[in-house]
């Protein structure tokens, strides 16, 4: 017999004992024959009966809530156990794109202490691309770790030589680092693979500044002037260079063309 049955059996019998004590109680005070006695017997069980029912009523819905309960559970639980063994039965190279795949997401949204995570797991995992190394360059980067950035970007062109992203890359790091040496050897060779753009010398100058080359830098920063003259900071950096220089009208020139670049960048 199931619990169920078990429970509404044992509920119809408590109810006949108690209408039977309720019975025995008016006969024993000799009122069951009587017309008043047969009235309130019929009442009492109709009670007894109500009741009797309303508890096996319960009981029946509570047990079938549970039921119900169970099997939703149940599937939940399934399904769970079904994700987390598939999770586990990836092999490494698989685990190893996923983290990449979710270090992107983290960098782009600019959560870059869990990008850094998901890259250093992918590379765990034996993600070893020039690509992931270059994304955790990128990172370590924003995260102005910038011994790890070069690194990383080191790695990469040991992997990719010649990426000119790495390499400016690189050169970015170096300067971050104040290795300025090794910065403008670095955006040199970039300069010479991309020579129309304008931030490598740009960067450049900035190394050039402060290593105290003030004529390589007004060299440096006037060309990336050319290449982009709509640039306001191109022009304020050759401007406080050539004011350090002692040439104070050049240096006035480039400071008025600041405000002209500045005041229409307002309008737009």
């Amino acid at each position: 017999m199931s619990k169920h049955k078990e429970n509404k059996q044992q509920d119809v019998e408590e109810g006949s004992k108690e209408f039977e004590s309720g019975s025995k109680t008016l006969e024993a005070r000799g009122e069951l024959e009587s017309p008043q006695g047969k009235t309130e017997f019929r009442k009492e069980a109709e009670r007894t009966s109500e009741k009797t029912e309303k508890k096996a009523s319960f009981q029946v819905g509570f047990d079938y809530s549970m039921h119900i309960t169970m099997v939703v559970l149940g599937k939940l639980l399934a399904r769970a156990i079904a994700a987390y063994n598939n999770i586990f039965s990836l092999d490494e190279k698989e685990k190893g794109q996923i983290h990449e795949n979710l270090g992107k997401k983290y960098l782009k949204r600019g959560e870059y202490q869990k990008a850094a995570e998901a890259f250093e797991a992918g590379i765990a995992a034996g993600r070893g691309s020039p690509q992931i190394f270059y994304l955790l360059g990128k990172t370590y980067y924003n995260l102005d770790e910038s011994d790890k950035a070069i690194e990383c970007f080191e790695k990469t062109l040991i992997l990719l030589p010649k990426s000119k992203d790495a390499l400016y890359q690189l050169g970015n790091a170096y300067l971050r680092a104040k290795k300025y040496d090794q910065c403008l050897a670095t955006l040199k060779e970039v300069s010479e693979m991309s020579p129309d753009n304008s931030e490598i010398f740009y960067k450049m100058g900035v190394a050039q500044d402060k290593k105290g080359d003030l004529e390589q830098s007004i060299a440096s920063f006037r060309k990336a002037a050319e290449l982009n003259p709509a640039e306001p900071k191109y022009f304020q950096h050759l401007g406080f260079a050539l004011q350090s220089a002692g040439d104070a009208a050049e240096a006035g020139k480039c400071f008025k063309k600041v405000l002209e670049l500045e005041s229409t960048e307002d309008l737009d």
